[in-house]
């Protein structure tokens, strides 16, 4: 048996101080604690940490003057065979994918269809490599129980319901250590397995103290076994001498000794607190923590790291700060997002994508030194104007339309990215890469604050790390090309994490196996539900639960085992007045989903059960109401003066909102709307529009009533219309709503030899308000433009004003100019109808005055206004439905009642009347803009009236 002792440390006591008295009390005679010669193993970093601090002032205590400190490491890091010949994770990610990548081109059905009988799946590089990493996630399962893929499917044996599956593993493992060897490298695996076998013995290294390692691998005893001989193993548990039996002789906690323990709960109805939603967190920890919250009093178990932000908000607003000494995940940062956009920009250079970046602001920064007199704002709106008027599908495709010297700012700017992606597509693309890089890097460094460029340190460094092995590897993967490439590195720059200072005062947040190392006498674990503790296994692609229990590791029992004794020693070391535990159980995730409450927490005395689920599967209180918010910002905007003209469009902007519309037509704000591959509405409808117009226009066209010459003359204007407005690179989806458009101009084609064939002549087309009266449209002196779409005449005498609609559905005029009143709770007196003929009569709302405006105009050119009717020709996505709809019930009376309207909202736009907003617009482009309602985070004052 080797030399190994296992001894029992006071659980009431800090970890940190009890074994730090361990070791001084082991350490050699003299007058400074030399303990040089022992290895200490510990379960995390933090808890490292936490042994070195208390070793330097205990033994200033004790009067050793001073501590040598001893080699302190994790599990992980006494294994890590911190050798040069072994592969990095994504060297070893790399190799597998490329033996993937061998076995699929070698034809080798039996593997492939054994992994994937389904198919082949895997088509690009990232969805190689993401396939990979699960495996040498599998493989690194394994190694804990010094097993490989082979040795494990021999253990299971040919019985298993997956053998086909292990075996066709078997053969990937084995062609992915071919490759490995042959470029002289060494899975880490199997380097760890062959390091705990032949671990290297070392005179100097007297001790080994094992200190408070609840989950001890099969790995890691074999090679503590190897050098026992050479030194004293001493295995150090946290937990009063007589529960002795209740562990094995490694300090691991027996399964059925915990099973059933119950917990030593001091008052655990006061205790727990239940969260209906995990913004609840926020407000049970204010009330629990009523104080400004300090590291020395609180630390905060990050069971579910989804509290965290809601946490950290509440810690703050009581003065306080929390550290995360997780920090922050590298693929979050700026830079790794910029690679990763970059990556997408090499291999397919769309529009969407160089939007993107032109937004970004560390391509910003580039830019104003690489392009000369570079103006953003210019840039930008240019480039959204491309967007939406042409639809480019490319950077290349986008280029004819910035031919002006008007464009000559963006048309440099997508010159340098052009230039910048093709020295990356040549020879020495990995030269032009670091470059690229480095003057990002450079470039923008200068406009962070200390802690952004420590973040941005850190990930550059792992950046550099990633184009190191590009390098290295650079020709070893013929397969792979530059955007492959550059998704290998943002892989290597987001594998690491963001660490940040912490102050002295700082809350700490802590995870599980950290807490009972945590000697803050307040502890409040936030998330204390299933599958966060006990860590539960509950679905596995490779390894279930029984299958793992089966081959040694780690499993379900295992590891309820170790969190019920862990839950032990948190409550131990607050009990009797020493501190307090409280416990917060959410009852639904971030996303909404059920949660339900840790078991641990049903680990009682029987005949408190019932109570137990009672409260746990209870009502929450009804938390304290929140804080009232407070913007973080507010928006005074300037009481502009308006020219006393506006467009007739503009009219339903007014009646949805008068603040909205002070921001489009007062201060020029527009929505920003992000590039896209096919048309929205108003760009479908402009060209639509357009190819009605150059019809109609013809006096040989608009005068023929064959449908089938209609649809030629149509078919080919659109057709013309593409052309010039698009070009000729198409994208796959704006040839789908082409094709759309074709079909609805057949239908028109229909429609007008209908109107034809019933006496309706086409007379005008597209005619502004001015031409049709020689002079300016004004109503109250303010001039009204507009366009009438077409106007009609009937050899009866009759008149007809046509609007085209070119909306999914088809809608009558009296339904998209009056809505209902109840829809809104902004309603000025004026804007309000009685009309009948719209399911039946009931009051009404005016929502737009566009065809009453354009009747109006025709009547003043001294057409008979009962002669004239309001109409929409319909050309909807049903194209059954395309026909014109005249306004059957438009009398004298609604006339008068759009006339009034008119005239009130002129003299309120006149009087500066902008406020206050309609809270439920039907449609409002400038959400983005106001996260709340207007009304919270504008000062509305200058815009009531003046």
């Amino acid at each position: 048996m080797p030399a190994r002792d296992l001894v029992f440390l006071d659980w009431s006591e800090p970890a940190a101080d009890a074994t730090a008295r361990l070791l001084i009390a082991a350490a050699p005679p003299g007058h400074s604690a030399d303990l040089s010669g022992f290895v200490a193993i510990v379960p995390t970093q933090q808890s490292g940490r936490r042994l070195r601090e208390a070793l330097a002032r205990l033994a200033a205590e004790s009067g050793r003057g001073g501590v040598v400190s001893p080699v302190v490491r994790t599990p992980g890091q006494f294994l890590d065979p911190a050798d040069g010949a072994t592969a990095a994770p994504i060297e070893a990610a790399l190799f597998l994918a490329g033996a993937l990548d061998s076995l699929s081109g070698s034809g080798d059905s039996d593997v492939l269809s054994g992994l994937f009988p389904a198919g082949y799946p895997l088509r690009s590089v990232a969805q190689r490599l993401a396939f990979a990493r699960s495996i040498l996630g599998l493989r690194a399962g394994l190694a804990e129980a010094e097993l490989d893929i082979e040795r494990a499917a021999r253990i299971l044996g040919p019985e298993c319901q997956e053998a086909v599956r292990w075996a066709a593993l078997s053969a990937l493992e084995s062609r992915y250590r071919q490759d490995l060897r042959a470029a002289g490298r060494v899975d880490p695996d199997d380097a760890r397995i062959a390091r705990a076998h032949s671990f290297p013995r070392s005179p100097e290294i007297t001790r080994i103290f094992l200190l408070g390692v609840a989950d001890v691998s099969p790995l890691l005893t074999t090679a503590l076994d190897r050098v026992a001989a050479d030194c004293t193993i001493m295995v150090a548990v946290f937990a009063p001498a007589e529960f002795a039996p209740d562990f094995d002789d490694w300090g691991r906690p027996r399964a059925e000794a915990w099973k059933d323990r119950p917990m030593p709960w001091e008052e655990f109805t006061s205790q727990i607190q239940l969260l209906a939603r995990p913004a609840d967190a926020a407000v049970s920890l204010r009330k629990l923590c009523p104080s400004r919250p300090t590291g020395g009093l609180l630390t905060v178990g990050a069971l579910d790291r989804d509290l965290l932000p809601t946490m950290k908000n509440a810690i703050e607003d009581a003065g306080g700060r929390l550290h995360d000494p997780d920090g922050d995940p590298m693929s979050r940062h700026w830079l790794h997002s910029l690679i990763t956009t970059w990556a997408g920009f090499v291999e397919d250079p769309s529009f969407r994508t160089t939007g993107a970046l032109l937004r970004n602001a560390a391509i910003i920064a580039w830019m104003r030194k690489r392009v000369p007199n570079f103006r953003l704002e210019v840039t930008l709106r240019q480039s959204d104007e491309i967007a939406a008027d042409h639809l480019p599908d490319t950077i290349f495709d986008a280029r004819p339309w910035c031919e002006s010297e008007s464009h000559h700012c963006l048309r440099e700017t997508l010159d340098a990215l052009v230039e910048a992606r093709s020295a990356h597509l040549g020879g020495h693309w990995l030269d032009a890469l670091r470059g690229f890089l480095g003057e990002i890097v450079d470039t923008f460094q200068d406009d962070l604050g200390p802690s952004e460029r420590s973040a941005l340190d850190a990930v550059a460094a792992e950046t550099r790390v990633g184009l190191d092995l590009l390098g290295r590897y650079e020709t070893s993967f013929p397969d792979l090309d530059v955007s492959d490439w550059l998704r290998v590195l943002a892989t290597v720059a987001g594998a690491g994490r963001i660490y940040h200072e912490s102050g002295a005062d700082d809350v700490e947040a802590v995870g599980w196996l950290e807490l009972p190392w945590s000697d803050a006498p307040h502890l409040v674990l936030a998330g204390m539900n299933q599958g966060f503790v006990p860590e539960t296994i509950l679905t596995d692609p490779f390894l279930p639960d029984s299958m793992r229990e089966r081959i040694g590791l780690a499993c379900n029992r295992s590891r309820f085992a170790r969190d019920a004794y862990f839950l032990n020693r948190i409550l131990a070391l607050r009990a009797g007045g020493a501190g307090r535990v409280d416990v917060l159980v959410g009852q639904s995730a971030a996303s909404g989903d059920p949660l339900r409450p840790s078991s641990l927490l049903f680990l009682c005395e029987e005949s408190e059960l019932p109570a137990r689920v009672q409260q746990l599967f209870g009502e929450p209180a009804a938390p304290e109401p929140e804080p009232r918010w407070e913007p973080g910002w507010w928006f005074t905007p300037p009481a502009e003066p308006m020219k006393r003209s506006i467009r007739v469009t503009a009219f339903a902007d007014y009646l949805a909102c008068p603040f909205r519309f002070y921001l489009r037509f007062g201060l020029r704000m527009e929505p920003w709307v992000p590039a896209s591959s096919e048309m929205d509405a108003r760009v479908f409808g402009t060209l639509m529009h357009g190819v009605l117009e150059s019809f109609a226009r013809e006096e040989s066209k608009r005068s023929c009533g064959s449908a089938a010459e209609i649809r030629r003359y149509v078919l080919a204007g659109l057709d013309e219309a593409v052309s010039l407005r698009f070009g000729s690179s198409l994208s796959l989806s704006l040839l789908v709503q082409i094709e759309a458009a074709r079909r609805r101009l057949a239908a028109f084609a229909n429609e007008q030899a209908r109107q034809y064939a019933e006496g309706w002549r086409i007379r005008h087309v597209e005619t502004s308000f001015e031409e049709l009266l020689g002079e300016p449209f004004a109503i109250d002196g303010w001039t009204i433009g507009g366009k009438i779409d077409r106007i009609d005449h009937h050899p009866s005498g009759r008149w007809r004003v046509l609007d085209y609609k070119t909306s999914d559905k088809a809608a009558t005029p009296a339904e998209k100019h009056l809505g209902s009143v109840r829809s809104t709770d902004w309603l000025p007196e004026y804007a309000q109808c009685a009309v009948a003929g719209l399911r039946g009569s009931k009051e009404r709302r005016w929502t737009s005055l566009q065809l009453p405006l354009y009747r109006h105009v025709l009547a003043a050119t001294g057409i008979p206004p009962e002669s004239i009717s309001c109409a929409y020709l319909n050309l909807p996505k049903a194209v059954a439905d395309t026909r014109v709809l005249e306004w059957e019930a438009y009398g004298p009376d609604i006339a008068e009642s759009a006339d009034a309207c008119a005239r009130g909202v002129l003299a309120d736009i006149a009087r500066g009347k902008f406020w206050p907003p309609n809270s439920r617009p039907e449609f409002d482009a400038f959400a983005d803009f106001f996260p709340v309602a207007p009304t919270e985070i504008v000062s509305g004052a200058a815009l009531s009236c003046s």
